[in-house]
């Protein structure tokens, strides 16, 4: 093993923050990791709950064959159906609510929320309050289980109902696409994913999990507690005096592991931990998979400017200010250059509980990597099953997330040790609790 001593010197090139790739060094990680399973709406085997909806998206030509209901929406995916449900529905002003959706990274559902209002006709301003354009949604269908659809039922989720900030999935998509149309042969399907009541079933009587899975935080936090994203970067107790250690507390794994760029991440589960959590229905919802959701927020973006900023008045000791300052000292003409050379690779990463709890299965089939150092947005989620019976119902729920700025080893000194192992694979023993396989 080998210990630096030296300062950190952060040397930002003059392209920054994305710069057309020039390093030497091979990437540590020889192949993608993602074990995210493919499934068409029109695949017999679908296990989506929104399969329905992507059999008509898919038949109505706005949904691409091979749609994969589990993958968060990409912005760039987002505005070519929209595009093409336009051409299909003539009366959704499609032009309109292309011009309110972002044009690289992830969409959130408020962004499409605004789309929606704005493509059916609804007067919103496209900086309204993505919560009251819910209500009006709700209203007409299309946001199925916000307020509970103001039958007087409390809300019963820890979360906001119409949560607006999360990413959206192509499964929530392909459902809210769908509704814009009435469907007088369809009935009731219920809340289905759109932050009430989660999906299981066509319509109410079918599922069997009414109230969903509801985390609360507690729950979260004592799962969130039971992951860590481990690295070949092992923490020390002590960091270099006057200097925040650990560098990011709060990321799973973090008091245990350095997450740094261009090198494997992969996400290690505690074998004797529970994964699973009972709801007021009598449905046991149970872990299937845990989810890695990284957004290189960018500078020069007002959503993700504004993020940082919020980060940065809430931690002021994150470095950010030092982040941003750095940007705007850039002439125009390299803050031009970075916007043009810019490539989105966010991450999207699953893995099963069963190999995460293995941490050489991990490792080989669930790895990732940050391509380059940023900051980033960060989600731990996991994907859970609700068994009632011979039914099932899913819904993925977020376990913990934040706003880091993640450097290179070379950033980072005394306190950290690289670990060595000869052979392929990761160390052998991580440390406390980590699986032994």
């Amino acid at each position: 093993m080998t210990t630096t001593t030296r300062r950190p010197i952060i040397v930002f090139p003059r392209c920054f923050p994305n710069c057309p790739t020039t390093t030497t060094r091979p990437p540590t990680t020889t192949k993608p990791a993602t074990t995210t399973t493919q499934a068409s709406g029109s695949d017999p085997d679908c296990r989506s709950w929104a399969c329905r909806e992507i059999d008509a998206g898919i038949d109505n030509g706005y949904l691409p064959d091979d749609y994969n209901p589990d993958e968060d929406t990409g912005a760039e995916d987002l505005l070519a159906i929209i595009e093409r449900y336009g051409e299909h529905n003539p009366d959704f002003d499609a032009e309109a609510a292309l011009e309110t959706l972002p044009e690289e990274g992830s969409a959130d559902r408020g962004d499409m929320f605004i789309a929606i209002a704005v493509g059916i006709g609804i007067d919103v301003d496209p900086e309204a309050d993505p919560f009251e354009v819910a209500d009006e949604l709700a209203d007409l269908g299309i946001l199925k289980g916000h307020d509970r659809d103001g039958d007087g039922v409390v809300n019963p989720y820890s979360r906001p109902d119409a949560d607006p900030d999360s990413t959206m999935t192509n499964a929530q998509l392909a459902a809210f696409l769908d509704r814009i149309e009435p469907d007088d042969d369809a009935g009731d399907r219920g809340p289905g994913g759109s932050g009430g009541r989660p999906p299981g079933g066509a319509d109410d009587d079918e599922d069997p999990c009414t109230t969903g899975l509801g985390l609360t935080a507690g729950e979260r936090s004592r799962f969130v507690s039971q992951l860590r994203w481990a690295t070949l970067v092992d923490i020390e107790s002590q960091g270099e005096p006057g200097r925040p250690w650990p560098p990011h507390p709060d990321v799973p794994g973090g008091a245990e592991y350095l997450v740094v760029s261009e090198s494997p991440v992969w996400p290690v589960i505690d074998p004797d931990a529970l994964w699973h959590v009972p709801s007021d229905d009598g449905c046991l919802w149970q872990a299937a998979s845990v989810q890695t959701r990284l957004e290189q927020l960018l500078p020069w973006t007002a959503r993700h400017r504004s993020m940082i900023e919020n980060t940065r008045a809430a931690r002021p000791g994150a470095g950010l200010g030092t982040y941003l300052s750095r940007w705007d000292n850039l002439s125009a003409a390299e803050q031009a250059q970075a916007r043009q050379s810019h490539r989105s690779r966010d991450i999207r990463a699953s893995c099963d509980v069963a190999t995460a709890m293995v941490a050489a299965d991990a490792y080989d089939q669930c790895r990732w990597q940050l391509p380059s150092s940023g900051v980033w947005s960060w989600q731990a989620r996991a994907c859970f099953e609700g068994v009632a019976g011979d039914a099932v119902s899913q819904e993925c729920a977020t376990l913990a997330g934040g706003v880091e700025w993640f450097l290179e080893m070379i950033d980072y000194t005394s306190g950290t040790t690289l670990q060595h192992n000869s052979g392929p694979g990761p160390p052998a023993e991580p440390r406390r609790g980590a699986p032994r396989s």
